[in-house]
């Protein structure tokens, strides 16, 4: 009789072996497979180390996945060539098998991949710009990449910037909304200035192309009126300047309605505020409207400092977000 045929027949009843031994036999199998198990069953092993008493065998491997064919027993278990590790959990021909994990290998492919699952683990694709991930119990894996809902925001990008700059341009704005919003904190370089009307040029135009109508104010006493043929629109976005104390910026939101709408004529509509010191002779707030006399969809926008040759300070910032 062959040693491993004597081994099977030994641990088809172990109990009565001493623990050494038997972990030597043990070792001995796994080190010593049976040349073909197509042809000889695999040890069962009916107990095992303190708690681990329930039956278990390897039974070979696959290319991929659980076992297609043959009779297999509970606990029974193949490791499949891809690096996934199979277990039988209902016995049967061939049995229902779980995958117990991967040993490393991933389906990931692509950046922005997500993992799903079905029965295994399998590749999400990274969705298209501006989509967000859906549940959907038809799909495979029960989730897909869709459109957002009508009027969620998606943060676009931020610039703050870490050193002066003599403008702050946000470009190559997706055409994948309906709306864009802008939250900005401004602060310039301009010689004298403790606040003032920054300016904001769309697509690089430096055309005499905007308008501006605006209402604004200071305590009692306000301002309003408009303005055409401008060269920038002024009044919607505003900023302090060296003279302002310390730490402050102008805070300002616009909102540029239908931006990639060709058949508009785009308008602007800004709220914002202006403190430029503590003493209130240097508060202001308003409100503002603009209008850029260009049908074109909206892919950058700048702002520059009130007097087009300055900086904007450290620390400026502006949040573009797009709205569905």
């Amino acid at each position: 009789m062959a040693l491993e045929d004597e081994i099977r027949r030994v641990l088809s009843d172990p109990s009565n072996l001493p623990a050494p031994f038997l972990d030597y036999l043990i070792q001995y199998q796994a080190t010593n497979p049976p040349s073909s198990y197509a042809t000889r069953s695999p040890v069962l092993l009916s107990t095992g180390t303190p708690g681990a008493t329930a039956a278990s065998r390897y039974v070979g491997a696959t290319a991929s996945g659980a076992p297609a064919s043959g009779t297999f027993a509970i606990g029974d278990f193949v490791i499949a060539q891809n690096g996934h590790v199979f277990i039988c959990t209902v016995a049967g021909s061939p049995g229902t098998w779980v995958d117990a994990g991967s040993g490393g290998s991933s389906p990931l492919t692509t950046k922005g991949d997500l993992y799903g699952h079905s029965t295994v683990d399998a590749r999400i694709p990274v969705g298209s710009d501006g989509n967000v991930l859906t549940a959907d119990s038809t799909q495979t894996l029960g989730l897909k990449w869709a459109a957002s809902a009508s009027g969620a925001m998606t943060l676009i990008s931020t610039t703050t910037l870490g050193s002066p700059a003599a403008n702050i341009t946000l470009s190559s704005i997706p055409g994948t909304y309906t709306h864009l919003y802008l939250i900005y904190a401004l602060r310039s370089t301009v010689t004298g200035v403790a606040n003032a009307l920054s300016r904001l040029r769309l697509n690089g135009d430096t055309g005499s192309n905007y308008g501006r109508e605006h209402n604004w104010g200071s305590g009692a006493s306000n301002s309003v009126g408009n303005s055409g043929g401008l060269i920038a629109y002024w009044d919607g976005t505003v900023e302090t300047g060296p003279s302002a104390t310390a730490n402050f910026f102008s805070q300002a939101n616009l909102w540029i309605p239908n931006y990639k709408n060709t058949s508009m004529v785009k308008n602007l509509v800004s709220n914002w505020a202006l403190f430029g010191t503590t003493s209130t002779g240097n508060w202001f707030s308003g409100t503002s409207t603009g209008l850029w006399n260009s049908t074109a969809a909206i892919t950058s926008i700048t702002f520059i400092p009130s007097d087009g040759t300055s900086n904007f300070a450290t620390g400026s910032t502006v949040s573009l977000y797009g709205i569905s």
